[in-house]
């Protein structure tokens, strides 16, 4: 008989087990969980490959505080060179004054007629140097100029700080993102090995719970156990006593069997048979080449060795 036969056979004294249907769910959850874990590992990889930058800073820099900083420090040398040029008026002016003074001075010799109109004109024109170089004096000293340069180089950096600070974010969330995943794919794969352990472990509580026809036999992977080994692994005689334990198991009214395979047996294997039929009261016809046991019946050419002899006396 063929393992499955034989587990489709034992099936039957396991009522209430739905053998096909646990195996058929355990290989939907097995080939689920097969394609989770794949995801699981693919998302898990995905995620360890995606290197962050550790020297990335950590907060974006101010830009437009950088850049507001540069506008105010153009409009701040902007009047630097107004104060400037203004200033050089200005003293252009008081040397002009200053000539224009002295001119007249040499002229007065010269210009009598003229020293009220040219005196008049030489106060005032003195007059208002002094005025200029009070403005001059009240300027105060050249603010000093900002180095521009520097702040465009410092905005630049900032702005190759920033790009970095938002690849290594996008790199975190996306981390993240993968690793969540992975999470719940591996607890959906924890689930269904849990769904196939509790029907794996319902089935053998099932069949420790049933009356088997013989001692130490249960169910495999689609095959029949004996002792916890495959049946079709077992010694002839074990095979054979558990043939005729299951036949009548099955059939309690039965009282007779046939075996062809008894030439296999050796001594005590036969002496097992033997006690076998006594304690279930059957009647064993075992096909042997063995002759020289008391219960043998020879059969040559088809027909019983003995009864031959006496027909014809």
């Amino acid at each position: 008989m063929k393992p499955k036969d034989q587990f489709d056979l034992l099936k039957r004294f396991v009522p209430g087990v739905d053998f096909d249907a646990i195996a058929e769910a355990n290989k939907k959850d097995f080939d689920k969980r097969t394609e989770v874990n794949r995801d699981a590992k693919s998302r898990r990889t995905r995620a360890d490959a995606i290197a962050i930058d550790e020297t990335a800073p950590t907060a974006r820099v101010d830009e437009a505080a950088l850049v507001a900083e540069l506008a105010a420090a153009g409009e701040q040398n902007a009047q630097v060179e107004r104060y400037r040029a203004t200033q050089a008026a200005r003293k252009q002016r008081a040397a002009a004054l200053d000539a224009s003074a002295e001119q007249k001075r040499k002229r007065i010799q010269e210009l009598r007629d003229e020293i009220e109109r040219l005196e008049l004109g030489e106060q005032e024109d003195e007059a208002a140097a002094a005025d200029v170089r009070m403005e001059i004096a009240d300027a105060g000293d050249e603010p000093a100029s900002i180095d521009t340069a520097a702040l465009q180089d410092t905005i630049a950096a900032a702005r190759d700080e920033n790009a970095r600070f938002d690849a290594a974010e996008r790199a975190r969330a996306e981390k993240e993102r993968l690793v969540q995943e992975a999470t719940v794919l591996e607890r959906q794969s924890a689930t269904l090995t849990k769904a196939m352990e509790d029907r794996e472990k319902a089935k053998q509580d099932a069949i420790a719970a049933a009356k088997m026809p013989i001692p130490g036999i249960t169910f495999g992977d689609g095959v029949v156990l004996l002792d916890g080994h495959p049946l079709g692994q077992a010694s002839q005689a074990q095979k054979l006593s558990t043939a005729i334990a299951i036949a009548v198991a099955l059939q309690p009214k039965l009282r007779f069997i046939t075996t062809k395979n008894a030439a296999l047996l050796d001594d005590e294997s036969w002496k097992a048979l033997a006690d076998l039929a006594e304690q279930q009261d059957l009647l064993i016809i075992a096909e042997t080449v063995n002759s020289s046991r008391p219960t043998a019946v020879v059969i040559e050419d088809g027909h019983v060795k003995g009864a031959v002899h006496q027909a014809a006396e």
